[in-house]
Protein backbone atom coordinates (compact mmCIF):
# COMPACT_ATOMS: atom_id res chain seq x y z
CA UNK A 1 0.00 0.00 0.00
CA UNK A 2 1.54 3.81 -0.85
CA UNK A 3 -0.50 6.72 0.43
CA UNK A 4 -0.46 9.43 -1.70
CA UNK A 5 -1.39 13.18 -0.29
CA UNK A 6 -3.74 10.83 1.49
CA UNK A 7 -4.89 8.57 -0.84
CA UNK A 8 -4.25 5.19 -0.09
CA UNK A 9 -3.13 2.64 -3.26
CA UNK A 10 -3.05 -0.71 -3.01
CA UNK A 11 0.11 -0.87 -5.77
CA UNK A 12 -0.49 -4.80 -6.08
CA UNK A 13 -3.95 -4.75 -8.24
CA UNK A 14 -1.38 -2.56 -10.46
CA UNK A 15 1.22 -4.67 -10.83
CA UNK A 16 -0.74 -7.67 -11.41
CA UNK A 17 -2.88 -5.52 -14.24
CA UNK A 18 0.51 -4.51 -15.82
CA UNK A 19 1.51 -8.38 -15.58
CA UNK A 20 -2.24 -9.36 -16.89
CA UNK A 21 -1.86 -6.50 -19.78
CA UNK A 22 1.90 -7.81 -20.60
CA UNK A 23 0.73 -11.97 -20.50
CA UNK A 24 -2.51 -10.62 -22.76
CA UNK A 25 -0.26 -9.03 -25.10
CA UNK A 26 2.30 -11.81 -25.61
CA UNK A 27 -1.26 -14.35 -26.17
CA UNK A 28 -1.87 -11.92 -28.83
CA UNK A 29 1.41 -12.15 -30.45
CA UNK A 30 1.60 -15.78 -30.47
CA UNK A 31 -1.87 -16.41 -31.76
CA UNK A 32 -0.83 -13.76 -35.00
CA UNK A 33 2.86 -15.62 -35.09
CA UNK A 34 0.64 -19.55 -35.04
CA UNK A 35 -2.08 -17.88 -37.65
CA UNK A 36 0.93 -16.43 -39.98
CA UNK A 37 2.85 -19.49 -39.97
CA UNK A 38 -0.60 -21.65 -40.72
CA UNK A 39 -1.18 -19.94 -43.61
CA UNK A 40 2.50 -19.64 -44.82
CA UNK A 41 2.14 -23.60 -44.19
CA UNK A 42 -0.44 -23.61 -46.54
CA UNK A 43 0.75 -21.79 -48.92
CA UNK A 44 3.95 -23.99 -49.05
CA UNK A 45 2.15 -27.04 -49.08
CA UNK A 46 0.01 -25.75 -52.76
CA UNK A 47 3.31 -24.93 -53.80
CA UNK A 48 4.89 -27.85 -53.24
CA UNK A 49 6.15 -29.49 -56.41
CA UNK A 50 8.89 -31.81 -55.27
CA UNK A 51 5.70 -33.20 -53.05
CA UNK A 52 3.31 -33.23 -55.52
CA UNK A 53 5.48 -35.13 -57.62
CA UNK A 54 6.20 -37.37 -55.00
CA UNK A 55 2.48 -38.65 -54.93
CA UNK A 56 2.31 -38.97 -58.20
CA UNK A 57 4.72 -41.02 -58.50
CA UNK A 58 3.38 -42.89 -55.48
CA UNK A 59 -0.08 -43.20 -57.20
CA UNK A 60 1.78 -44.45 -60.19
CA UNK A 61 3.43 -47.44 -58.31
CA UNK A 62 0.97 -47.94 -56.07
CA UNK A 63 2.60 -46.87 -53.26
Amino acid sequence: MSDFGGITFDLSYATEAERLADSLGQVVKQQAHSRAAARAAQHLVTENGAGQVLKAVQRLTDG
